[in-house]
């Protein structure tokens, strides 16, 4: 008679995790109890991570595994979704949504909606056009701008002005020479 495998006992505790940016630290700690209910009890000590006391090799490492993370937990589902067809598509324009908002900024908002890009490079394009042709361009209206850029058809009309079309391509020229000079200055640091 074969025997029913014994399931494993399961841990009695979590590993919460906070950071403050500002500060530059991680803090690790374990935990019992629900944060949603208020009875959360510390069951350990605290390992405190100065982030600036890493190499520079390691803080690089540390960041990209960090944007690789936060891009792919934008494409996190429910079932719902799922079965509705999300695609390989929408998990791009998911995914590029979310590098937007990392670039202008912004790390903790949540994403109101899929469907793309809502700011980022396409926005910074139509700015500098507003801009160049004399118009003031304050935060109220850059966020009026953000808000129409949710509709696909708007972006994909956007893009098709040549106008525009050009000025998005030179900002993500910019951007992109940006990030290799930040690179190449970050992997040369510790010579």
């Amino acid at each position: 008679m074969a025997r029913k495998p014994e399931t494993p006992p399961k841990r009695t505790f979590r590993v919460r995790k906070q950071y403050n940016a500002e500060h530059g630290t991680v803090t690790f700690d374990c935990v019992t109890g629900s944060v949603a209910k208020g009875d959360v009890e510390v069951v350990s000590e605290a390992i405190v991570v100065d982030l600036s006391a890493l190499p520079s090799a390691m803080r690089s490492q540390a960041m990209a595994h960090g944007i690789a993370q936060k891009l792919g937990d934008a494409t996190a589902k429910d079932a719902e979704t799922i079965a509705a067809g999300y695609s390989p598509e929408d998990a791009i324009a998911d995914m590029q949504a979310m590098y937007d908002r990392v670039q202008d900024g912004d790390w903790t908002t949540k994403r109101e909606s899929s469907g793309g890009a809502t700011g980022g490079m396409l926005l910074e394009a139509i700015v500098k056009l507003k801009v160049a042709a004399g118009e003031t361009v304050d935060n109220d209206a850059r966020q009026a701008i953000r808000a129409k850029l949710r509709d696909k058809d708007v972006r994909a009309g956007a893009l098709a002005n040549e106008e525009i079309a050009a000025e998005y391509e030179r900002v993500r020229a910019e951007r992109q020479a940006g990030k290799t000079a930040n690179v190449s200055a970050a992997s040369l640091a510790d010579f």
